[in-house]
């Protein structure tokens, strides 16, 4: 048995960094159709993925954050769902247009002097 005892916390260490990675990899693995990031001191980045997913990553002046959810698309318009993407203390609407080469988007308040603006697209495999 004390064998047994000293192998228990390394085995399930083992275990659970095999499920972490392999989570990290699999919510990281579909192709990316359209990345687009607005910064102003703080911002967001978006992935729309093949799969329909969406991943978002918030980023502030101390720290940045990940988050999922799903899109449609319907024409020039892009809908999100399952997903509130923050930028300080607003909120981006989840609705946004594409034009040109700009992801248009609205927050649900000002922040930083910004309530319209446009996200640069980065990446583009749909159009």
């Amino acid at each position: 048995w004390p064998l047994f005892g000293n192998l228990l916390f390394p085995v399930l260490t083992a275990i659970f960094s095999v499920a972490c990675i392999g989570s990290k990899i699999l919510k990281d693995s579909p192709t990316v159709m359209v990345q687009a990031g607005f910064y102003n001191r703080e911002g967001f980045e978006i992935f729309l993925r093949e799969d329909m997913t969406v991943k978002a990553i918030e980023t502030t002046m101390i720290s940045s954050n990940e988050k999922y959810g799903r899109y449609k698309i319907s024409g020039d318009t892009v809908f999100l769902s399952g997903i509130n993407i923050e930028y300080g203390f607003s909120e981006v609407n989840d609705t946004l247009y594409f034009r040109e080469d700009k992801l248009l988007f609205r927050l649900d308040k000002e922040w930083r002097s910004v309530l319209k603006s446009h996200m640069y697209i980065m990446e583009d495999r749909l159009h």
